[in-house]
């Protein structure tokens, strides 16, 4: 069902998988949606994203980046969502990273208010007792 051309097919494929995605490692999860990430059609991207975005690793965090640097821009403001939504270090420092990278525009903005932790909240303020 996923490797079908027809997008209802890969859709109802996806829909399959949400319910047996928790049975399958990392690796084997990005095996079965390479192709489905590499789609031309948002739909079937924008699927393929909130099934992996129930993830934390740092693998799945990297091909949620690639979709944000490389997909439409639908696919890629729905992986900007995906990696703020894992709320990991590592979808942190990714959302940054995008940030950086992107040019200025309405994407780079979301992912500067969809990361968690702030560059400059990293150090330790000046005017406090306690330790960091």
């Amino acid at each position: 069902m996923l490797k079908s051309p027809q997008m209802s097919i890969r859709l109802a494929g996806l829909e399959s998988l949400k319910f047996k995605a928790y049975q399958l490692s990392d690796e084997e999860l990005l095996v079965l949606t390479k192709a489905l990430v590499d789609d031309f059609r948002d739909p079937v991207v924008i699927a393929t994203i909130k099934i992996l975005q129930r993830r934390d690793g740092v693998d799945i965090c990297n091909r949620i980046v690639e979709i944000a640097n490389k997909g439409s821009a639908p696919a890629a403001h729905a992986a900007v969502l995906a990696l703020g939504s894992i709320g990991t270090k590592h979808s942190n420092k990714a959302l940054i990273s995008l940030k950086e990278a992107l040019p200025k525009g309405k994407l780079r903005d979301l992912t500067k208010s969809n990361s968690i932790i702030n560059t400059d909240s990293l150090a330790c303020p000046k005017k406090t007792t306690r330790r960091c």
